[in-house]
């Protein structure tokens, strides 16, 4: 199966040179040292291109795992969150299709997640880390003087309910990572042999 891993890895290389490309404004006007949280969406999958990577040479890295894993499942989900919750942002007419393929292209993001949840046992310090970058990111993009959140954004996301739901998700997604990390289903060899 290792076969895939080549397309894999150049459908998520993709994903994140497109990704640098929609954040580009925002990383132009954030300090350089914050460039790693504006990312928060492109990261994971450039981190799950690298643990592909990794495995073509018979190498793994936990916490790298770990990372793609918590912030694939994070990033995914909260990305077809908020094209959902705020239609009029994007879902009008002008812009419809192209957040529809975003919609799909950030719920393969999330299944990456998942898929990587099961790839190599983590150890809790490793989720704990997972979990501490994930919460930083959540505090740096709404509570920050350098606020890291995309542009896109609407205000009333902003000043609403989405700046404690991503804080949660952080936790849950962690959570959902650490159970599904513990079951004796291993979705990552099942698929990628």
């Amino acid at each position: 199966m290792k076969k895939f891993f080549w397309p894999i890895i150049a459908i998520n290389l993709i994903g994140v040179a497109y990704g640098i490309y929609y954040y580009l404004p925002k990383l132009l006007s954030t300090p350089v040292w914050l460039w790693f949280f504006v990312l928060d969406s492109p990261l994971p999958v450039f981190f799950a291109a690298v643990s592909f990577l990794l495995l073509l040479q018979k190498k793994q890295n936990q916490l790298l795992d770990a990372l793609a894993a918590a912030w694939c499942l994070k990033w995914g989900v909260w990305s077809m969150l908020v094209i959902v919750s705020f239609p009029q942002t994007f879902l009008a007419p002008a812009v419809a299709f192209w957040y529809a393929i975003l919609f799909f292209l950030h719920f393969l993001e999330a299944l990456e997640g998942i898929i990587f949840s099961t790839k190599q046992k983590f150890s809790l310090a490793v989720l704990g880390i997972a979990l501490l970058f994930s919460l930083t990111n959540d505090f740096l993009d709404y509570f920050s003087v350098h606020q890291t959140h995309a542009d896109a954004l609407p205000p009333e996301a902003l000043a609403g309910w989405l700046p404690a739901a991503t804080i949660l998700l952080s936790f849950a997604c962690v959570g959902v990572v650490f159970l599904l990390n513990r079951s004796k289903k291993r979705f990552f060899t099942k698929i990628l042999g």
